[in-house]
C-alpha cells in the first residue's frame, strides 16, 4: 500500500517524493509513515507529509492536489486502505532557505496484516 500512496502522491504533486528528508533545497515533499493501531483485524496508520516549495502558491496548491488524490469520501475506498482522512496539518516559512512548508496528517484505516489478514 505504501508504494501506491508515493505514487500517488508523486503524481498528484507532480514534485520528488522523498523518506524523512532530503540535504537539497528544492521543490519535493517528504514523509514519513508509521503503523498507529493494530488490532490483528483492522490496523490504522500515520502518513505525515511536508511539502516544500520556492513559491508559497505552489506549495498550497500540490498540498490542496494530494489531499485531493489521497482523502477517501464516505465508504470509499481507494490504493488499499479503506479510508483515509486528513487529520491536522499546517504552513510554515524557512526564513533561512526562502521555501514555503505545508505538512499535512493523514490516518490511514486499513485491513491488518497480523494474521494474513
Amino acid at each position: 500500500m505504501l508504494l501506491g500512496l508515493i505514487d500517488a502522491i508523486h503524481k498528484a504533486a507532480a514534485l520528488p517524493v522523498y523518506h524523512y528528508g532530503t540535504t537539497r533545497v528544492e521543490d519535493c515533499v517528504l514523509y514519513e509513515y508509521t503503523c498507529v493501531s493494530d488490532n490483528g483485524a483492522v490496523a490504522q496508520d500515520k502518513l505525515t507529509l511536508h511539502v516544500v516549495a520556492r513559491d508559497p502558491q505552489a506549495c498550497k496548491e500540490a498540498a490542496w492536489k494530494i489531499m485531493h488524490a489521497l482523502v477517501t469520501c464516505g465508504d470509499e475506498e481507494k490504493l488499499g486502505a479503506k479510508s483515509i482522512v486528513l487529520n491536522g496539518g499546517g504552513t510554515l516559512k524557512d526564513y533561512n532557505t526562502d521555501t514555503a512548508h505545508e505538512y499535512m496528517y493523514f490516518y490511514i484505516t486499513r485491513r491488518s496484516c497480523l494474521y494474513g489478514g
